[in-house]
């Protein structure tokens, strides 16, 4: 992948140094992540975060004649209580199309929503001390009789498919995951290698960047 170049103002030798103008630090530190394919998803999960998907595709365009097995992974870092149910699944999906691998990475909190994306990683690594939480979502629903009855089978229909995302990326036993859908079911460090929701402990962080 070529690498964004990041311009810096030409330095005039007269005039004020108030007109300089330098990039913000967050543009900056977004541009240098994102050439070491690197993504973030932090805070809570917005319509913004949807510029995870053009992040993917852009990246598997620049990969279009590289065998998959020599791309370099794309690494999503996750600290994130959850957000937005549509933007997730979205997310969710464009990370399985990708044919360059993608990995997550739980740096403290996949909770919800972002626990979704967590679990679509094709490595999924975690931290000591982070936390996983799963449940079926929380919202509300106005309108007309017949407005509320449609929303209720679209809310339905992301409630399978958060529910299936579990069950399939972890391969846990469905009947154990009907249990407990109802709740807020959490997951420390331990138990998200035991119930398969992370691969293996990031031990190592030069493995993000290699």
């Amino acid at each position: 992948m070529k690498e964004l170049e990041l311009l810096l103002p030409e330095v005039k030798t007269s005039g004020s140094l108030d007109a300089l103008k330098f990039p913000e630090v967050g543009d900056y530190n977004f541009w240098k992540m994102y050439n070491d394919r690197i993504l973030l998803i932090e805070e809570e999960i917005e319509q913004w975060d949807a510029h995870i998907i053009k992040d993917i595709l852009n990246i598997n365009k620049d990969d279009k004649d590289i065998p998959v097995e020599d791309r370099k992974p794309i690494i999503i870092l996750i600290n994130s209580w959850g957000g937005l149910v549509d933007v997730t699944l979205s997310i969710c999906q464009t990370i399985k199309l990708s044919k360059t691998p993608v990995w997550t990475v739980n740096m403290g909190q996949a909770l919800s929503a972002a626990a979704l994306i967590f679990l679509m990683g094709e490595k999924r690594f975690t931290i000591r001390n982070s936390w996983v939480m799963c449940h079926a979502g929380s919202g509300g629903i106005t309108g007309s009789y017949n407005e509320s009855k449609e929303a209720a089978k679209v809310w339905d229909a992301q409630v399978k498919a958060m529910g299936d995302i579990i069950v399939t990326q972890t391969g846990m036993d469905e009947k154990l995951y009907k249990r407990n859908k109802n709740k807020d079911w959490w997951f420390s460090f331990e138990q998200q290698l035991e119930y398969n929701f992370a691969t293996e402990e990031l031990t190592d962080i030069d493995i993000l960047w290699r």
